[in-house]
């Protein structure tokens, strides 16, 4: 298979066109409406704890409720699960763009709403990971993800600033009134998706939440590379702490930091554009590998280097998450009953959700205990010593694509 028709294969299948485009208008949305958030706290009398505390609801819900969506997105039709959470999306961001805007709404409902959206995420992204395998062959699973992760690092890149322009000329409702269209513009298209894969035969919830389990943990590999993935995770969370601290103090301010996201969202692009093409031959050999230059930008930061090699080395790790991120759903996707994917899907978010606050809790105490430059080394180890030991196992490197990226042989 040429390269070309590698990358564009799955634009070809319509259910992956739909499914692509209701999720790149719900990440564009989202984006827009994730700089309105702590402006919409502020307009309603909150304070900067309150912004704190309106953030934290949404990743608590989303953290207590990703196994309970996993479980569900295999026992319904996903894209009801999916068109579900769409539709509900939208009702809540409308609703809270119409009280703002009305001068009616309240810090509850900014509250509420955050659960609610958190809520969603926790069944949605399960459903939709599992989608993505429905909706195209197993040798277009790698590129459809790319093209995917691909749209949503755009809409990280320029869904902030799109959001910025509007919070300053038009107002912070609008914001909101852009990611509930969104959401409902992304229903409309799962409207029209009609690939249904037969839910398997349901037991009492936590037999199905414990069929689940069985599934992960009677594959060694998945577990101990997801294992890894959360102490990337909370490695990489020492950087998103410390450097904006270190960007004020060292770098002279604000300017730095964006800078370095920059970088972080230009690797993201080009590590989906690559993935979008190229097929490893030993793929978690080769995901792994790409998660190490992630200890780049905690090490040029913990030693001084210039700020231009600080932002080449964020580029560097995004641009190696991207790899893995694309590299392992094709993996997982190959490796795993249909009819389970929902459940196996969000241990795996389960595991990377728990680990990144854990790690923002921890590393800015210890900063300023042993010094920010210790720190980072310590969490550039926590980071990338797991990934180096996967490296090594025979379980992970049996696995083997041909060139069309299919998996031909695994432990």
């Amino acid at each position: 298979m040429s390269r070309f028709k590698r990358a564009t294969g799955a634009i070809r299948q319509r259910d992956f066109r739909l499914l692509w485009a209701a999720q790149s208008l719900s990440s564009a949305g989202d984006a827009v409406a994730s700089v309105a958030v702590p402006f919409a706290v502020l307009e309603v009398g909150g304070s900067v704890s309150q912004v704190g505390m309106v953030l934290a609801v949404r990743a608590l819900v989303r953290l207590v409720l990703v196994l309970v969506g996993g479980v569900w997105s295999d026992r319904l039709p996903r894209r009801l699960v999916a068109l579900s959470t769409f539709v509900l999306g939208a009702a809540v961001q409308l609703l809270v763009a119409f009280l703002l805007w009305t001068g009616h709404c309240r810090m509850w409902h900014l509250v509420l709403a955050a659960a609610v959206l958190g809520a969603g995420f926790a069944f949605s992204r399960p459903a939709l990971t599992a989608m993505l395998r429905e909706s195209v062959p197993a040798s277009q699973i790698q590129p459809a993800s790319s093209l995917n992760s691909l749209t949503r690092s755009i809409a990280d890149v320029v869904g902030p600033a799109v959001g910025g322009l509007l919070l300053a000329y038009v107002g912070v409702p609008l914001a909101y009134l852009v990611d509930g269209l969104s959401f409902l513009l992304a229903a409309s298209l799962l409207v029209l998706y009609t690939t249904n894969v037969v839910p398997g035969q349901r037991q009492d919830f936590v037999a199905d939440l414990r069929a689940g389990w069985a599934e992960v943990r009677g594959r060694g590999w998945f577990l101990m590379n997801i294992i890894a993935h959360a102490c990337w995770n909370m490695g990489f969370s020492a950087f998103l702490v410390i450097a904006p601290v270190l960007s004020r103090s060292e770098f002279g301010g604000a300017k730095a930091w964006g800078m370095m996201s920059a970088g972080l969202g230009v690797g993201a692009v080009v590590g989906c554009l690559i993935s979008l093409t190229w097929a490893p031959r030993r793929p978690l050999v080769v995901a792994n590998a790409a998660l190490l230059p992630g200890a780049l930008p905690l090490l040029s930061l913990g030693h001084g280097l210039p700020l231009a090699v600080v932002v080449v080395c964020c580029g560097l790790s995004s641009l190696g998450l991207a790899v893995l991120n694309e590299v392992w759903t094709a993996v997982v996707s190959q490796s795993f009953p249909m009819e389970v994917m929902g459940r196996v899907n969000s241990y795996d978010l389960m595991l990377s959700m728990v680990a990144l606050p854990f790690g923002m809790a921890v590393w800015g105490p210890l900063s300023t205990w042993i010094g920010a430059e210790a720190t980072l080394g310590l969490a550039a180890a926590v980071l990338g010593l797991p990934c180096l030991a996967l490296i090594c196992m025979p379980q992970v490197r049996t696995f083997r694509f041909d060139r069309q990226g299919l998996v031909v042989s695994r432990p």
